[in-house]
């Protein structure tokens, strides 16, 4: 997704991601619980697991988030990939994800290929671990990169 909606204000972002000089401008590294224009109903975002890649969350609205991620290690830019866990979601919500800064110029989410999610709840009671999740995926080179 190459551009965004308009009215997007809210930056949310993972207090330790390492900056390099090379990537040192393009993350925020403000600790979100500090943010005091965070609401109770936001989602919150956590990276700070064995590669977790998240560097940085835009609130656009109350159900649609533009996410970063940090580039793969030993690359100059590459974003092929993405681990993250969203906690603070409500039932029967849509929520849209947007990974804003994906470079490739194409990807396997446009033959149909849907993101792994792990619920921890559904883990619990359903003993359901990983699974395929998401509807309308699309992938679009982000011509910024």
């Amino acid at each position: 997704f190459s551009r965004s909606c308009a009215g997007g204000t809210v930056v949310l972002t993972t207090p330790d991601i390492c900056s390099t000089p090379e990537n040192s401008n393009d993350i925020d590294f403000t600790n979100q619980s500090n943010n005091n224009n965070n609401k109770k109903s936001d989602l919150k975002f956590e990276s700070r697991f064995e590669s977790g890649n998240l560097g940085k969350v835009i609130k656009i609205t109350d159900t649609y988030y533009q996410l970063h991620m940090r580039r793969d290690l030993y690359t100059q830019r590459h974003m092929q990939w993405f681990y993250f866990r969203i906690s603070n979601t409500r039932s029967k919500i849509i929520y849209r994800l947007s990974i804003v800064n994906f470079c490739k110029e194409d990807s396997l989410y446009n033959e149909g290929l849907r993101p792994l999610l792990y619920s921890t709840k559904d883990a619990s009671l359903h003993a359901v671990g990983w699974r395929r999740c998401g509807d309308n995926i699309t992938y679009y080179k982000n011509d910024s990169s």
